[in-house]
C-alpha cells in the first residue's frame, strides 16, 4: 500500500491551474478540455477523480466568506501554485 506522500505525488494535477479552476469553478470550456483529456489518458482517470475529490474536500465554504474575499484567496492560491510550479 502506498504511503500518503506517494499518493499526492501521483496527483500532479494539483499543480495544474486549469485543473484547480475546473474543480472550483467549472465552465463548458474547462469541462470540454478535461473530457478530452480523459479520452486521451483513460489510464489516469482514477487518479484524476481522486485528485478532484481532494480539491473539493478542501474547498472553502462560500456561504461564510464574502465573494470578494473568496476571489482574493483564490487568486493568492493560484499565484502560489504558479510560483511553486516555476520553482520545480
Amino acid at each position: 500500500m502506498k504511503n500518503d506522500i506517494s499518493i499526492y505525488r501521483d496527483m500532479k494535477m494539483l499543480n495544474d491551474e486549469n485543473f484547480i479552476l475546473w474543480c472550483l469553478n467549472p465552465t463548458k470550456e474547462l469541462d470540454r478540455h478535461w473530457r478530452t483529456w480523459v479520452e486521451e489518458h483513460p489510464d489516469q482517470t482514477a487518479i484524476m477523480e481522486r485528485t478532484k475529490e481532494t480539491v473539493l474536500s478542501i474547498r472553502l465554504n462560500e456561504d461564510k466568506m464574502p465573494e470578494d474575499e473568496r476571489r482574493q484567496l483564490q487568486a493568492r492560491i493560484l499565484h502560489d501554485i504558479r510560483k511553486n510550479k516555476n520553482n520545480i
